[in-house]
């Protein structure tokens, strides 16, 4: 039998995956105006996961709207939570995408 824990750790998890997929109403994805853009890789700082580049500069927000809306729309890359507007993000989950 599982416990009470697991069950809710799970629910937890499935309801936050489901979110990942929706953007908020008015969301904007931006331009291709990076030099980093249509290269198959998120680089936009405002999304995390394996399509996110390892290397996201303050510099690259809203400026890769083909390649995040590609990786997005894929379940490769999803809005960061924390997101801050001037912040420098690592990814080291990163993983070389092919669209």
């Amino acid at each position: 039998m599982l416990s009470g824990v697991f069950k809710v750790s799970v629910f937890a998890g499935l309801l936050a995956t489901a979110g990942c997929m929706t953007v908020p109403a008015g969301f904007v994805w931006g331009t291709n105006e990076s030099k980093w853009a249509n290269d198959g890789d998120c680089d936009d700082p405002r999304f995390d996961g394996v399509g996110a580049h390892t290397l996201l500069l303050p510099e690259d927000a809203y400026k890769d709207a083909n390649d995040c809306r590609a990786l997005y729309e894929a379940g490769k890359v999803f809005l960061r939570p924390n997101y801050q507007h001037g912040v420098t993000y690592e990814n080291p989950g990163y993983v070389r995408q092919e669209l």
